[in-house]
């Protein structure tokens, strides 16, 4: 992989993150995630890709986790629940989340 890129194809980036494909292609409906259009392509900035994974582990400036960490923790606390569904929406070219 060519460390001069600016931006990362899906299958690069995945290999970078360590996920799969489809992976990359759910967090690309993310607002926060840093992928873009070119053309016909999706990509994603390899500058904003560092910085979005710094801000995945980061504690949030109230103290309280955010992102993964968050997540993890928000499932943890559903945990008494017997279901745990999530909905998706399309709204604006993003997905909406409701747990």
């Amino acid at each position: 992989m060519n460390t001069d890129k600016l931006a990362l194809s899906v299958t690069e980036a995945a290999e970078l993150l360590g996920v799969s494909r489809p992976t990359v292609y759910t967090l690309i409906h993310r607002a926060d995630f840093p992928a873009f259009k070119l053309g016909s392509r999706t990509l994603i900035s390899r500058a904003g890709l560092a910085k979005w994974v710094e801000e995945q582990s980061a504690p949030a400036a109230d103290g309280t986790a955010t992102g993964a960490e968050g997540e993890n923790l928000g499932r943890a606390n559903r945990s008494h629940l017997q279901s745990n569904t999530t909905a998706h929406d399309r709204q604006g070219g993003r997905y909406v989340v409701s747990v």
